[in-house]
């Protein structure tokens, strides 16, 4: 009885835990019956943000990033600017999404991107029937049709546009956008016959 007795404990206590832990998940979840979004650091533990979202119409799309209801579109517990939720969808690769009139990256807009005819490339590269895009920010490609992806990155970069114009002067034209942020990569690498990029730059 001994033995039972000091084993159920800390195996009850483990249950707690795990049953504590699940319900405390990160990502869009209902609290108390209502849709919230659960993040979770070292420092604060988990934190819930109520979205306040219409319950009947709610829905998580795939990639768990994203969701909507039928007045918004959010990542993850941003509201987002001027999305339009009857035509929000993801693209097939699940990086990038797009409605009727642009197309998006995280919670940004691609810069002038074209929605029917926005595909996904490989990280961080995309094209439309103008453009190949790094993240958000078209590239100077000569002929786009012959851009190829010779090494994806792992991820992105969400810089200041200010910033990233002062670093990067070629990009001086986003000054007339009408946006506070751009979100680039560094990790990708790229070319066309006469010509060779890294991440955003092109190289000489």
């Amino acid at each position: 009885m001994k033995i039972m007795t000091n084993f159920s404990g800390p195996f009850i206590c483990l249950c707690v835990i795990l049953l504590f832990l699940s319900g405390c998940s990160t990502g869009y979840r209902k609290i108390d019956g209502k849709w919230s979004y659960v993040t979770w650091d070292e420092g604060n533990g988990y934190k819930t943000y109520p979205l306040g979202a219409d319950e009947a119409t709610f829905e998580v799309l795939e990639n768990g990033k994203y969701a909507k209801d039928k007045n918004k579109v959010y990542y993850q517990r941003y509201p987002m600017a001027g999305a339009d939720p009857a035509t929000f969808v993801l693209l097939e690769g699940k990086q990038y999404a797009k409605d009727k009139d642009h197309v998006y990256l995280l919670e940004y807009q691609v810069i002038n991107a074209d929605p029917n005819s926005f595909t996904e490339i490989a990280l961080p590269y995309a094209r439309d029937k103008k453009n190949i895009y790094c993240g958000t920010v078209p590239l100077d490609v000569k002929n786009i049709e012959e851009f190829k992806v010779i090494q994806s990155a792992s991820g992105y970069d969400i810089t200041d546009k200010d910033d990233f114009i002062r670093r990067n002067k070629e990009y001086s034209f986003l000054k007339d956008i009408p946006i506070d942020t751009v979100v680039t990569s560094w990790g990708g690498k790229a070319k066309t016959k006469t010509e060779y990029f890294e991440g955003c730059n092109k190289k000489k």
